[in-house]
């Protein structure tokens, strides 16, 4: 349900005014130890406690104007969790579950947008984000709009801020073309651009997947995945390493040259042969890394044992309960979030009665069918 978007981008200008420029390109790989990890089947289920600590859980205040979308990217800053959903919406909750403000500005003038693409913290500033439409809107943390905005001269899919970099993912395919590049990055300081990392062959240019291609660690490690590549890369100002490379063995979707994929004939390929073509919202622990992929389920990999494994179903073991919708927590230190709605949990105990305990009775009792979704955390190891 949830869903990639498209947009791109510019210069770090001053207030409200767009700037021409022209960038630099390189298609430089910086050399360096990629890790291979090589693929194996799992168990069927896995109690997640086992690769991770349970952080904690609320269901977000539930109000007129604090109603949930599907959910697209969470970020944390400041102990406020930023939620932006397919609602075009983004809404701030405490980590108790207190709704602190939304930001639904549709429009066309200062601080609003038509579309809104992504979010992202500039965490060395201390602001919040907006790619939209056809320029990056920047706000406080408190929900206020600064006044200053960035012009975009094209669109992109994603935004990424570390340190005083802004990393976009650009649109690979347009004009039934290739384009030249898929990563943009603008310096904050001087408002250069740097253009780099050559696309690859677009075996199914209209496709696109659930979740995130750019992640974020609390480093400041900006990571990045794309179509019919085993690679996980990280990225830099001006350049690109790959960090995980991945060995899918008879899992490997392996493209026929020169044909263009439909959708639904690219899915069903992968899901009747358990062929793997995508990778997405990446995150990493001390010692485990997790990411989903086109193949449903659950992906994680141990770095100590150099292995990647596929769970069909974590178990949250506090509740007894399968979770599902896994995604990274932007600017966390190997968080993940599970959003589990109202309707998911009651058709869980419908056909499971097992599943559940008193504690998860509880909070779900306390849920109605509107209600925001029950939202678990953990830290990877």
């Amino acid at each position: 349900m949830r869903k990639i978007q498209l947009f791109l981008f510019i210069v770090f200008c001053s207030i409200i005014s767009g700037c021409s420029y022209k960038p630099s390109v390189s298609d430089d790989v910086v050399p360096g130890a990629k890790i291979k990890l090589v693929f194996q089947e799992g168990d069927q289920s896995l109690v997640f406690d086992s690769i991770a600590t349970r952080c904690g859980h609320f269901v977000p205040e539930t109000t007129e104007n604090a109603l949930l979308g599907s959910i697209h990217r969470v970020v944390k800053c400041d102990s406020l969790y930023f939620i932006f959903d397919d609602l075009k919406q983004v809404m701030a909750f405490t980590e108790t579950g207190k709704h602190r403000f939304t930001i639904h500005n549709i429009g066309e003038g200062p601080g609003e947008y038509i579309t809104l693409w992504d979010i992202a913290i500039d965490y060395t500033r201390k602001k919040l984000v907006l790619l939209v439409d056809q320029k990056i809107l920047y706000y406080n943390l408190d929900g206020t709009f600064t006044g200053h905005e960035t012009t975009l001269p094209d669109y992109a899919h994603e935004i990424i801020v570390s340190g005083q970099t802004e990393f976009l993912t650009l649109s690979t395919y347009t004009n039934n073309e290739l384009s030249k590049n898929s990563i943009r990055t603008i310096n904050q300081n001087d408002g250069t651009s740097f253009d780099y990392m050559k696309p690859l062959h677009e075996y199914a240019p209209s496709c696109f997947f659930l979740g995130s291609n750019l992640t974020s660690s609390v480093d400041g490690t900006v990571y990045f995945t794309r179509k019919f590549d085993s690679n996980i890369y990280t990225l830099h100002e001006d350049s690109y390493s790959i960090e995980y490379q991945i060995d899918w063995g008879e899992w490997e979707f392996i493209p026929k040259e020169d044909v263009q994929y439909e959708c639904s004939d690219i899915f069903k390929e992968g899901l009747m042969d358990k062929k793997v073509y995508a990778v997405y919202d990446f995150q990493r622990g001390d010692s485990i890394i997790t990411f989903r992929t086109n193949y449903p389920g659950f992906y994680y990999g141990s770095l100590n044992t150099r292995s990647i494994y596929y769970i069909l179903q974590p178990i949250d073991g506090e509740f007894n309960l399968p979770l599902v919708n896994a995604m990274p927590v932007g600017g966390t230190d190997g968080m993940i979030m599970f959003d589990l709605s109202q309707f998911y949990l009651e058709k869980q105990l419908e056909s499971i009665p097992t599943y559940g305990n008193e504690k998860f009775r509880e909070v779900f009792d306390s849920m109605s069918k509107d209600s925001n979704p029950l939202l678990i955390f953990y830290k990877l190891k």
